[in-house]
């Protein structure tokens, strides 16, 4: 089984990919909602064992999501609607408290906790050996690399597992901030070192240790410059500069392909017990999210616009980008077509 869901990762890479627009690009509610909805409903259809031990990541995400509703709260000093209005001599909080501030700060609030759900939901399905096996040989150093980033949050959850199963033992419980407060060295100790010790595990292996051949200084570049180049198409996307994004995104593209080409004829060879096999199942997956993401652009950047700044009116509504982000729940129907096939 390629991941706990029975999923191919890559599928799963396209999922989340799709899922990360709405609350990267706007902070419409309605969209948001949607988008919350569907990776509650996704994770809602996972196996018990992929749900567990995320209930902390996730209060942590409704904690710094209600610091960003105070914090805009006490610094925003602009809208229409006022709710009460502090004393000028009053230093830092002096001025008009409003709806609005409080409105968007509610809205950042929603769109972290978006981007934390499915960062764990992708934590909690994705297979990262098999990930790591699909990389060509000339990214296996990053490969490495990532997996200690990767790994680091599956790792603390089961470290805080570890701690919380001894401390049940010795008849102890979490009940208050403090206790949470005093377990965190021991989480991100524990995470650290165990993300540490699987990179240090692949290394053993030879995956990515394997002497490369001789190569030009441009070749070598070439990994880290389409990577970079990556990352600022997805900020311009995101920021709505679609021009730019296509043409970083199709450099960045351009680059990993000479990357991967120049890897080739490589003497060293990888391998692999099991390969990944793309199923039925898979392409629906991957159908939604290109539906979603399709949807998204074809509805533009205004349709997941939202502005409480300095009128707050209610927020437009846009039917077609609801229905193509309802598409998301292609992972639940991957799972129930499984499990009715069993």
């Amino acid at each position: 089984m390629s991941s706990q869901a029975g999923i191919d990762p890559r599928a799963w890479l396209c999922w989340a990919g799709a899922a990360l627009l709405v609350p990267l690009m706007g902070r419409n509610p309605f969209a948001l909602a949607s988008v919350l909805l569907a990776v509650l409903a996704v994770r809602e259809a996972l196996p018990p064992e992929a749900r567990a031990g995320w209930s902390w990541v996730i209060r942590l995400g409704l904690v710094f999501g209600a610091i960003s509703v105070l914090f805009n709260l006490l610094t925003v000093r602009a809208g229409n609607r006022v709710i009460v209005s502090i004393p000028e001599s009053v230093p830092v909080l002096g001025g008009d408290l409003t709806v609005n501030s409080v409105v968007f700060g509610l809205l950042g609030g929603l769109a972290v906790l978006t981007l934390v759900l499915i960062g764990i939901t992708l934590s909690a399905v994705l297979d990262w050996s098999a990930m790591l096996r699909l990389l060509p040989q000339s990214l296996t150093g990053a490969g490495v690399a990532g997996s200690v980033a990767f790994s680091f949050f599956p790792q603390m959850v089961a470290t805080y597992r570890e701690v919380v199963d001894a401390q049940a033992v010795r008849g102890e419980e979490l009940r208050g901030p403090r206790d949470y407060l005093g377990l965190a060295p021991l989480l991100l100790s524990g995470g650290i070192e165990r993300a540490v010790t699987m990179s240090e595990l692949l290394e053993s292996r030879g995956f990515g240790g394997a002497p490369p051949r001789r190569r030009s200084a441009w070749i070598k570049l070439c990994p880290a410059s389409g990577l970079a180049a990556i990352c600022v198409a997805v900020y311009g996307f995101a920021a709505g500069e679609l021009v730019q994004a296509l043409v970083a995104g199709a450099a960045g593209m351009g680059l990993l392909v000479v990357t991967v080409l120049a890897s080739r004829g490589s003497d060293v060879r990888r391998t692999r017990y099991r390969s990944l096999v793309w199923q039925r199942t898979d392409w629906i997956v991957l159908l939604g999210a290109l539906l979603a993401v399709g949807t998204v652009i074809l509805t533009g950047r205004d349709a997941l616009r939202y502005e409480p700044y300095p009128v707050l009116v209610w927020p437009d509504a846009s039917l077609p980008l609801t229905i193509g982000l309802l598409c998301l729940l292609g992972p639940v129907v991957a799972i129930l077509w499984r499990e009715r096939a069993r």
